[in-house]
């Protein structure tokens, strides 16, 4: 491109965007910094806040080894309630080694599902979780990238009663093609 020509562009630009920017409606600011109302999906998180212990296992695929692993998670409203934020602690198999996490909660109104956001010495995940009453379980699926793999996977939980919640969950690589390892375990509120 010669000189010429780049600076005809850019000025055109310039022209066009001040242009546009001036034909913008004024917006009151105190209605742009208004907070909305809460969500009131948000409250069906409620019956996860409080103090967990985690126990399950873990067994890849392709192999007959289950790996137990436990845990702790402490899990509380953050941003004025519109976020349940947990903090976890971990340990798998015989090694003392713990591995922390953080993972958050919240709910994305005009996507009618509960987005989560997790990360920790493991990798990062992040997904959607939905709440279906006739089988009173939650549903999830998301993406994570651990030990430098991608993967997907999709789950359930369920609390058995108030204090104790059961989960699963399948883990799967190539674009969900093949499954890498399978998930289950139980959370015990302290």
């Amino acid at each position: 491109m010669n000189t010429n020509r780049g600076w005809c562009l850019l000025g055109l630009t310039l022209v066009i965007g001040i242009g546009a920017a001036g034909c913008q409606k004024k917006e009151d600011m105190s209605k742009m910094f208004k907070t909305p109302p809460r969500p009131a999906e948000l409250d069906r998180l409620d019956s996860f806040a409080g103090t967990w212990e985690w126990t399950g296992e873990m067994k890849m695929a392709g192999s007959d080894k289950v790996t137990p692993f436990k845990g702790t998670g402490i899990i509380a409203w953050e941003a004025d309630n519109w976020a349940l934020v947990e903090k976890s602690s971990m340990s798998m198999g015989d090694s003392a080694d713990r591995m922390s996490g953080l993972a958050i909660w919240s709910y994305d109104l005009p996507r009618r599902k509960y987005r989560f956001y997790g990360t920790g010495a493991m990798g990062t995940f992040s997904g959607w979780g939905t709440y279906d009453d006739k089988s009173q379980a939650w549903k999830f699926s998301g993406t994570s990238e651990m030990g430098g793999q991608k993967t997907c996977g999709k789950g359930t939980m369920r609390f058995v009663d108030q204090n104790t919640m059961e989960w699963s969950q399948s883990e799967y690589a190539f674009l969900g093609l093949i499954k890498v390892m399978d998930m289950k375990g139980t959370g015990r509120r302290k």
